[in-house]
Order: structure tokens, then C-alpha cells, then sequence
């Protein structure tokens, strides 16, 4: 059994993102309306897929977050180890 759903919400913010693939970052605030959770939630989520390469942030006013490889080559395994200790 998960002892958080960190894993939840990151497989779920990594759905949203790739939905959205190609069609430019994804805003924090959307993702998290997409998970009924908090943005900073998804913020501090985000840094931890970015560190594991999974994700990328884009700075600037229309900035977001974006895969940073195809949604075909990330694995569950790869999120729950970026996320979960």
C-alpha cells in the first residue's frame, strides 16, 4: 500500500502534461485544478520529476512545465522513484 499519494498526483500532473504535449508549457495552477490540490503542491512535485529529468520548467509569464521526453518512454517505475523516497 502507498504511504502517500504523492505517486498519485505526480502519475496524474504527468497525464496532464502529456495531454497538453506540443502545445506549449503547462502552468502549475492548471495542473492543479486538474488534481483539485494546490499549485504549490504541484510545484514542489514538478522539481522533483524535473530532477529525474522526467519534466522541464519553462520560465516567463507563459511559462509552465513540459515532458522532456516522449510520454511513451517514462515508465510508472520512473515516477514513483522520482517522487517517492
Amino acid at each position: 500500500m502507498l504511504s502517500s499519494s504523492r505517486f498519485i498526483v505526480a502519475v496524474h500532473a504527468m497525464s496532464v502534461l502529456a495531454r497538453f504535449a506540443g502545445k506549449g508549457p503547462v502552468c502549475s495552477a492548471l495542473v492543479a485544478e486538474s488534481v483539485h490540490t494546490n499549485p504549490v503542491v504541484i510545484r514542489r512535485l514538478m522539481t522533483e520529476l524535473e530532477r529525474a529529468n522526467l519534466v522541464k520548467s519553462v520560465a516567463g509569464r507563459s511559462g509552465g512545465f513540459e515532458l522532456n521526453r516522449e510520454a511513451s518512454t517514462i515508465s510508472l517505475a520512473d515516477v514513483y522513484h522520482a517522487v517517492e523516497d
